[in-house]
């Protein structure tokens, strides 16, 4: 009998249930390329520590006691890859949550992210969307803390956390 490892990240079906949460908790439009880096580090956790961050956010990130990447069962290759190989599954839920009319397709035309109000009231009430607290927490953090540190655009966000992607 052969046993096989399932890695999250490469999971469509398990990239629709983050995207779905992290949008729900935005409540806004979020550039695609913004919401590829948060469903990046919500599948990711641990790659945070390798991120650059301002003294305020580090210290609501500590508060997570998110263990570092060394210190976990899995072994993490370089974020850019990481993400490079993630791209597929992202791509393929995005394309999923458009085709069922969960995302507005008018923001996905602009190159944007935003439920619909099915994709809203759907993704309301699946209860099991974030499993626990701790990812509830760290969508929280991704949201208020991080994503919100880089509001002047792109380019800060890229630059502290060395991920980028064409959208």
């Amino acid at each position: 009998m052969s046993a096989r490892l399932w890695y999250s990240q490469f999971d469509i079906y398990d990239c629709i249930r983050r995207v779905g949460g992290l949008l729900l908790e935005l409540r806004q439009p979020v550039h695609l390329e913004r919401l590829y880096i948060l469903d990046f580090f919500f599948a990711n956790a641990p790659l945070l520590h390798r991120v650059t961050m301002t003294a305020d956010v580090r210290s609501a990130f500590r508060d997570l006691a998110i263990p570092k990447p060394d210190k976990v069962f899995l072994s993490y290759p370089a974020s850019p890859l990481l993400f490079h190989k993630m791209e597929s599954a992202q791509t393929s839920a995005l394309s999923a949550l458009v085709a069922k009319g969960l995302l507005n397709t008018e923001n996905f035309a602009g190159k944007t992210a935003k439920l619909s109000t099915l994709g809203t009231s759907l993704f309301a009430d699946i209860v099991n969307r974030i499993d626990n607290e701790k990812e509830s927490a760290l969508a929280h953090f991704l949201i208020n803390k991080y994503s919100a540190s880089h509001n002047d655009g792109m380019a800060s966000l890229r630059s502290s956390c060395g991920l980028r992607r064409s959208v």
